[in-house]
């Protein structure tokens, strides 16, 4: 859970610090590192999806992990 959350904003920050240029994808030219930051920040979407959201995982901890009451 902390991986795939640290992992999503990582990509956001490198998304947001090439502004609108951030958004390309790679096959424009300007695009910057190839449109690898569109990339890194939309696979950083679909991954923490993908391992369930974060509301659930927490619920999952908090239940089996540290023995706190449903609720």
């Amino acid at each position: 859970m902390f991986g795939s959350d640290v992992r999503q904003r990582v990509a956001q920050e490198g998304a947001n610090l090439d502004g609108m240029y951030g958004q390309l994808a790679s096959d424009k030219p300007i695009a910057p590192l190839d449109g690898a930051l569109s990339f890194r920040y939309l696979d950083s979407l679909r991954l923490t999806i993908g391992q369930g959201t974060g509301e659930i995982q927490r619920n999952a901890i908090a239940t089996r992990g540290l023995g706190l009451a449903r609720g």
